[in-house]
């Protein structure tokens, strides 16, 4: 197994260890905050700071009932890293925060260009009214082409009780072979900090993958994607107009 596909792995491995992760994601990308005053009544309004290579894009939007969503992101390409950190955050009418998402996204490209990725990380933390914090946590890791996904992991965590810490609830790994092609994954859902299910298992070194298999693969497959898909996307939303 390549280095580098150790330290992807390594980043979850307290999920298998404890699976316990504080709530916040630190570390990662320290970014500034910025606050905008919520006084403005322009229905969009985004500004950008710094340079293409390191700077602050920060917007915000109103909406006809009066609500409005402040999105700050903070970047920085360095080499053939790029990390960029988005925290978007809900006010209602009268200027009361309702909820609040913070998403880190820190990639490895092949090189300067950014022809090719070598590995992704996504962090995403979830603050909703009702106070039931939720993190995701998402690495990907690339075939030397840099095209190919290689490894796929996702672990969620919910929040325990009014604690600061989150227990993991859903883990997810998914292997792929040069071509693509399914290689190895599994799915398992955990409590208080022990699996304690296991509803998707497959091995390439077993017979080949079924039908049903195919559609549980498919189905997780799927659940990773669009998490990494659209947090993504909100990502792209709110990056530097430079």
């Amino acid at each position: 197994m390549k280095k580098s596909l150790l330290s992807c792995i390594a980043i979850l491995q307290v999920c298998l260890l404890t699976g316990l992760l504080c709530l916040e994601s630190k570390g990662v990308y320290a970014a500034e905050r910025h606050e905008v005053p919520l006084t403005s009544k322009s229905e969009e309004n985004c500004q950008s700071s710094g340079y293409p290579e390191k700077g602050s894009t920060v917007c915000k939007k109103e909406y006809g009932h009066g609500g409005v969503t402040q999105a700050v992101s903070d970047y920085e390409m360095l080499g053939d890293e790029f990390k960029q950190q988005t925290l978007l955050t809900d006010f209602d009418r009268k200027g009361i925060k309702t909820h609040s998402k913070s998403i880190r996204q820190k990639t490895n490209y092949t090189d300067d260009n950014k022809s090719g990725k070598v590995k992704e990380f996504i962090d995403i933390v979830d603050h909703p009214a009702d106070g039931k914090i939720t993190r995701e946590i998402l690495v990907f890791q690339y075939h030397p082409d840099g095209k190919t996904i290689q490894v796929a992991l996702c672990a969620k965590y919910h929040r325990i009780g009014n604690s600061g810490s989150a227990g993991l609830s859903n883990y997810i790994s998914l292997y792929y072979d040069e071509e693509g092609k399914p290689s190895r994954g599994r799915a398992e859902v955990w409590r208080d900090g022990k699996p304690v299910s296991t509803p998707f298992f497959w091995s390439g070194s077993r017979a080949a993958i079924s039908k049903d298999e195919v559609s549980r693969w498919k189905k997780y497959e799927s659940r990773v994607y669009d998490i990494a898909r659209g947090s993504l996307n909100l990502l792209a939303l709110h990056e530097s107009s430079f």
